[in-house]
């Protein structure tokens, strides 16, 4: 009954489906709302909507903390389960309130969830949980969601990241020039496209190191709580970095890692953020913030030169590096980029037709297309799993005895 009624949903046109993001520096939602217009071609998709908004009923500290290793009970983790996920819920009916557009018409939902820990194994070992309920949301909305993309890899020794860069190589890959799509959210992660690619074999990709989630966690702790980041990278541009500093902190294992490698708040949360202002402990506020800016900054051309080395096919060109994600407003760190990646060329991912604070809730609508197709990620050469499989868990609204959502 399920197999007919999904039958039936992705028959219809227009199809519409609304992609979600909550990203390790837990703050809120992203949704975009995209129009599969035709769905085999998803470089010709349409966004029509998009929507960000914080929290309103999951205390943010709190979901951090605990994300952080704070003690809980299974009580307070089955309330934030749902809570979670009605704030998901909200998330899909503001975007769709934009397009005069139910949520029942939708195709599907894909969501992302929120990582609570993340710890894969090459040995199949490993787990991730990604705190959503994917079949409540269903229910709540009338129509198909489509979450848990990660755990499939994880079970099959993968990292079950990066999964946007299976996107980008879909998506955002050029046949005229090498790209660099590195998105900063909590962590950087990045793609390095060569020219002409179409296949993840043929791509490097990786998370890079911290970016947010350390920026983040240091302000939190500079004003004591009154401002959750630097807003445009403010403190950051009025400080000095301590390159001695930056030189140590850059001879840490993380950095020169091998690929597959994925990175949270296991590794850049409050023990590093410790560690960190113990050994910044001559400095001053803006300088602290100004020298991890200019770390992360390096971190990424020690990635590409090291991780990636000789990916490029137009080496006669300048590179392009397109970046987004919440690190993109920060200019402090924008400009650190551009003197550590010269002579790249580096800017916005708007330039390519997508809005950056948004790109990773559209690569989830792509995700949940490739699920509900029952197509392979194509994930073994990224993430390092044992074998190809299909990402996410499908779930179906209450069916009638006829198949369809009862009204």
């Amino acid at each position: 009954m399920l197999a007919d009624h999904l039958q039936r949903k992705l028959s219809k046109r227009p199809l519409w489906a609304v992609g979600l993001m909550s990203g390790t520096s837990l703050d809120g939602v992203d949704a975009a709302l995209l129009r599969l217009d035709p769905p085999q071609n998803p470089r010709d998709w349409k966004l029509v909507a998009t929507w960000s908004g914080p929290f309103t009923q999951v205390d943010a500290r709190r979901l951090r903390a605990i994300a952080g290793d704070a003690p809980t009970t299974a009580a307070e983790l089955g309330a934030l389960r749902m809570a979670v996920t009605r704030e998901h819920e909200r998330a899909v009916r503001k975007v769709c309130e934009q397009a005069d557009l139910a949520p029942s018409r939708l195709a599907y939902v894909a969501a992302h969830g929120i990582t609570l820990h993340h710890a894969p194994d090459p040995e199949g070992e490993g787990h991730t949980w990604q705190l959503h309920a994917g079949q409540a949301l269903a229910a709540w909305l009338h129509t198909v969601v489509v979450d848990d993309f990660r755990s499939a890899d994880v079970a099959l020794g993968g990292h079950g990241a990066p999964l946007s860069s299976l996107c980008d190589l879909r998506l955002r890959s050029s046949s005229e020039e090498d790209r660099v799509i590195l998105n900063l959210g909590g962590v950087a992660n990045l793609s390095a496209l060569p020219a002409g690619a179409g296949r993840s074999e043929e791509i490097c990709a990786g998370d890079v190191g911290p970016a947010n989630l350390l920026l983040d966690g240091l302000h939190r702790e500079q004003t004591a709580g009154r401002e959750d980041f630097d807003r445009d990278g403010r403190v950051a541009s009025r400080g000095k970095e301590d390159p001695a500093l930056v030189d140590r902190l850059l001879q840490a294992p993380w950095v020169r890692r091998s690929l597959p490698r994925s990175f949270g708040r296991e590794q850049f949360g409050r023990r590093y953020l410790e560690a960190f202002l113990a050994e910044a402990a001559h400095l001053g506020p803006a300088d602290r913030m100004a020298t991890l800016v200019a770390m992360e900054a390096r971190a990424v051309r020690i990635f590409l030169d090291a991780s990636c080395g000789t990916w490029r096919r137009r080496p006669q060109r300048p590179l392009k590096v397109y970046l987004c994600g919440g690190g993109r407003h920060n200019r402090a760190l924008v400009e650190a980029l551009r003197r550590e990646l010269a002579p790249a060329e580096v800017e916005g991912l708007e330039r390519l037709g997508t809005p950056p604070d948004f790109k990773e809730a559209i690569d989830w609508a792509l995700l949940g297309w490739l699920a509900l197709s029952a197509e392979k990620g194509g994930t073994p050469p990224l993430t390092g799993a044992r074998e190809d499989h299909v990402l996410g868990a499908v779930h179906a609204p209450s069916l009638g005895l006829d198949g369809e959502v009862p009204r």
